[in-house]
């Protein structure tokens, strides 16, 4: 079992996810006194989180807010909320000092919330689309995400590259591909495309809804906490 990631991404920007170790995240609070005791203030911003599209700015101190993706400019502030399978998605901007966290779960982004968050994004941080980093954190990934055959995402033309049928007639998903190509073909360069290649469901470090309901394992069951900030570089 390992303890919580810091992770630097990119000169000043910073992702941070909970695991196991620091027990499930099942409150804001508790979310919020975790993400405290790694960033350099004592101030963060927790995002309820939707299952749609809506952004919100950060632009004053406020403590919740919510959405299902969320820009910043503040130093030091970091941004967070919880998961248990759904991708989260941090995009920096070192140079203006911006920064976003989106909740990527099937729903919001066949719903275009990683094109909506990129544009508000680029109107915010007035950057050329090639100068974004972007951290894709653990996730379900394809080789656990089956679903169905007959899906919602089936009847969507721009998911037929990231559905794959198996043997059993089922539907693995692509939810980390689709990101990818997403920002990519919004201009975003595939080399500041870090993914982490975490999968919640079969490793153990993570909780995992998809993993709880489907062995009836209790220990899976939990959320994990995502959090992003930028220091002054």
């Amino acid at each position: 079992m390992t303890h919580a990631s810091k992770l630097e991404m990119f000169p000043g920007c910073f992702a941070a996810y909970s695991t196991r170790a620091d027990g499930s995240m099942d409150t804001p609070e508790q979310a919020l006194a975790w993400v405290h005791i790694r960033t350099p203030s004592k101030n963060g911003t927790y995002l309820h989180l939707e299952h749609g599209t809506t952004v919100v700015l950060d632009e004053n101190p406020a403590h919740e807010l919510q959405g299902d993706a969320i820009i910043s400019q503040q130093i030091n502030h970091a941004l967070l909320f919880r998961v248990a399978d759904c991708v989260p998605i941090a995009l920096f901007h070192s140079q203006s000092h911006t920064f976003g966290l989106i909740h990527g779960g099937w729903r919001s982004l066949a719903g275009g919330i990683v094109e909506k968050t990129l544009n508000q994004f680029l109107r915010v941080s007035h950057a050329d689309p090639q100068e974004i980093c972007v951290w894709i954190g653990p996730s379900l990934r394809s080789c656990c995400n089956v679903i169905e055959r007959d899906n919602p995402l089936s009847k969507l033309p721009e998911w037929k590259s990231f559905l794959h049928i198996e043997k059993n007639e089922k539907t693995s998903v692509d939810l980390q591909g689709f990101c990818s190509a997403e920002l990519a073909q919004a201009g975003v360069s595939r080399v500041h495309i870090k993914d982490s290649g975490l999968c919640t469901y079969h490793n153990p470090d993570f909780y995992s809804y998809r993993h709880f309901r489907r062995e009836q394992d209790q220990s899976a069951h939990g959320r994990i906490a995502v959090g992003i900030w930028m220091n002054n570089t």
